[in-house]
């Protein structure tokens, strides 16, 4: 039971943070003087942190083995080229703190997720969990810029900071 507990929330925080950062990154208005194709967006750690508390609140609750789950008190840090979520996941009477730490590049033209760590409540996330974890993020990424038929040229984390440049097809 712990351990779907576990993979509940860990699915919760894949699937809200990546998606939301590639879907707001998405949703953003190109600048008007650059050419049509071209993009750029940058995100601070305290947009970042306000959209995703504001999204994750918007979300319906998700059920687990021990009750309906819910991410709060979430923050984003933006260092030395890593992605950290923090938060708490409540799950009936369960409260426990969850935390997770990823990277990001590009390869022709995708931009492509790596998990380092995950951990809920202390513990790691076994490797095959972080594994499945990381690929739910990649297929949440891969189709939303498949959707606005997006090519991620360069992205940069770092400095409180999320950059991303790039071009639409």
């Amino acid at each position: 039971m712990v351990m779907h507990i576990v993979t509940s929330c860990i699915a919760l925080i894949g699937h809200w943070t990546l998606g939301l950062l590639a879907l707001g990154a998405m949703s953003q208005p190109l600048p008007q003087d650059q050419s049509v194709h071209e993009w750029s967006f940058e995100f601070d750690e305290p947009t970042l942190t306000q959209d995703l508390n504001t999204w994750a609140a918007g979300q319906p609750l998700v059920e687990t083995a021990v009750g309906t789950a819910r991410l709060r008190d979430l923050t984003v840090d933006l260092r030395d080229e890593q992605l950290v979520l923090r938060g708490t996941v409540n799950a009936a009477w369960l409260t426990a703190p969850v935390d997770l730490a990823a990277s990001a590049s590009t390869e022709s033209g995708r931009l492509l997720v790596q998990v380092h760590d995950a951990h809920v409540n202390g513990f790691d996330l076994p490797q095959h969990m972080r594994w499945q974890l990381e690929q739910q993020l990649q297929d949440q990424v891969d189709r939303s810029l498949w959707e606005y038929k997006v090519v991620v040229r360069s992205v940069r984390v770092g400095d409180g900071r999320l950059v991303l440049r790039g071009s639409r097809q």
